[in-house]
C-alpha cells in the first residue's frame, strides 16, 4: 500500500455495494469482516463487497446518508460506475466528519447530508 498518510479511517460496523436504481435500504453485496472505509489527500479506498477499490474524489457524483434505527449509513454514487458504495458508521459524529470532508473535496452532498454537516449534532 501507499505510505501517504491518511485524513480518516473509518470504524465501520459493514460496509455495502447496491446499484444506483436500487432503494437505498437493498444491497448488492456486503462485508462485515473488514469494511474500510478510507479517505486520503486525493483518493479513497472502499471495500463494500471483497475486493479494496480506489476513487478521487472527482469521481463522486453526490453523497448521500441513511438513518434507520441504530444504522449511520453513508453513500456514494460515483460517476463512472452504476454501482454505489455504502457504509454503516459505528458512530454519528464519524459520518458527519467523513461528510465534511467529501464537503471539502468538492463532492455533491444531497440535502439531507448537507443539513446533517450543518447541524449541532455531535452525539456519539
Amino acid at each position: 500500500m501507499d505510505s501517504e498518510k491518511a485524513l480518516y479511517d473509518s470504524d465501520l460496523r459493514a460496509a455495502f455495494t447496491g446499484f444506483k436504481f436500487m432503494p437505498k435500504i437493498y444491497a448488492f453485496s456486503s462485508n462485515n469482516v473488514a469494511p474500510r472505509l478510507v479517505l486520503y489527500s486525493d483518493y479513497f479506498e472502499y471495500r463494500g463487497g471483497f475486493r479494496l477499490k480506489r476513487s478521487t474524489y472527482e469521481n463522486v457524483e453526490k453523497v448521500d446518508v441513511l438513518t434507520i434505527f441504530t444504522t449511520n449509513n453513508l453513500y456514494a454514487f460515483l460517476k463512472n460506475s452504476p454501482r454505489t458504495i455504502y457504509g454503516n458508521f459505528k458512530s454519528k459524529k464519524e459520518r458527519i466528519d467523513f461528510l465534511k470532508v467529501f464537503l471539502d473535496k468538492g463532492c455533491s452532498l444531497s440535502d439531507s447530508s448537507f443539513a446533517l454537516v450543518n447541524s449541532d449534532e455531535v452525539a456519539t
